[in-house]
């Protein structure tokens, strides 16, 4: 009886399957994916960005008025600890025509070591003296300061002479 030859023996080795195959291609991620990921991450970032910014405004225009307020309490409470008449040190830069007492500009008020910036319109009561045309405050706790407007790029907030806000 003649044997029949031996079949070729198979390699050893697991060869892949389908699966294996399928895996192996979808391991990462394709360029288009990674775009749309980051046009979607680009409009969530600029649509934050747009929402913060009135906020932030809000925020820088209560701090600047917050810093006058500090001002205005230190000079009132030394005028009635003292009984003597405060005047405010007060420059202003760019000067603009609004009326009796008022300056649409930059201010810098000063009392003490205290420091208040702001951009916008300091009204003062009119008085007979022009020396009493600065910021001053009386032994009786009074002012000459009306209204101080504290203006930002689309807000505005005012104060009265003692640094409380009210807005109409």
């Amino acid at each position: 009886m003649a044997r029949r030859a031996a079949p070729a023996t198979r390699p050893t080795y697991p060869r892949p399957t389908i699966r294996d195959r399928r895996a192996q291609r979808s391991a990462g991620f394709t360029l288009l994916e990674v775009l749309i990921v980051m046009a979607i991450l680009g409009l969530v970032a600029t649509l934050a960005a747009l929402d913060l910014a009135p906020w932030t405004e809000q925020l820088a225009l209560r701090g600047r008025a917050s810093d006058v307020a500090r001002v205005l309490a230190a000079a009132r409470n030394e005028a009635m600890a003292h009984q003597t008449v405060v005047l405010l040190g007060h420059e202003t830069v760019g000067l603009a025509a609004g009326g009796p007492g008022a300056r649409d500009s930059s201010h810098v008020i000063r009392h003490g070591g205290r420091t208040a910036r702001f951009e916008g319109r300091l009204h003062l009561q009119p008085a007979a003296e022009a020396a009493a045309m600065r910021p001053v405050f009386f032994p009786d706790g009074s002012t000459n300061i009306a209204e101080i407007a504290i203006e930002g790029r689309k807000r505005s907030l005012k104060l009265d002479g003692y640094g409380r806000a009210h807005n109409p």
